[in-house]
């Protein structure tokens, strides 16, 4: 037991605040994810594909005459794409799943840990036959409320920030590991 006048951190006041502040962060992200980060995401690759492939394409013109040079990009440009569309439209439609799954599980979350801290906020003086007596003092529910509203928004404001000027200009794609791989993959299909 807690020596007197001492207080306690593992307060009910306190637990609800932690679980409350844990499904609002972990909602946050999800939708987060999936509505900014998904598409700061797809952008950062596309760059980092179009710099991996214009630098190697840049590395492989050094060794080849300027004659054939032509020829080459004349080839190219007559190579026609395979169509992809049903593969892109699997890939939209598993993503669309994933998506609404998230967003379930976020919305059971967040669900789940709301009536658990208003439970905790609920004040309970009984005499419990086998258990004993329970003399919990409850709490108003916006004294967590608005402490973990105003942590989300620092939250979201310091993601956004992060993901704007830092996580979107992030380079991790390795070009000489790249073009190790395309130069191996060529030697193989000599």
């Amino acid at each position: 037991m807690a020596e007197e006048g001492k207080k306690h951190i593992f307060t009910y006041k306190n637990v609800a605040l932690v679980i409350l502040n844990i499904a609002f962060v972990a909602t946050f992200l999800t939708v987060f994810y999936f509505l900014y980060v998904d598409k700061v995401e797809a952008e950062v690759v596309k760059n980092q594909i179009e710099y991996i492939t214009n630098d190697f394409i840049d590395s492989v013109y050094l060794f080849i005459p300027d004659y054939q040079k032509s020829t080459i990009k004349t080839k190219l440009h007559n190579i026609t794409a395979p169509d992809m569309a049903k593969a892109d439209n699997d890939v939209k439609n598993n993503n669309k799943e994933v998506m609404k799954l998230a967003f379930r599980t976020s919305g059971w979350f967040i669900g789940i840990a709301v009536a658990i801290t208003i439970l905790l906020a609920i004040p309970i003086h009984r005499d419990i036959p086998g258990i004993g007596k329970i003399n919990k003092e409850g709490f108003r529910y916006t004294e967590i409320l608005y402490p973990s509203i105003l942590n989300i928004m620092i939250v979201a404001t310091i993601e956004f920030l992060f993901i704007k000027y830092f996580g979107s200009k992030f380079m991790s794609a390795d070009v000489n590991f790249v073009k190790l791989k395309i130069i191996e993959t060529i030697e193989k299909n000599k």
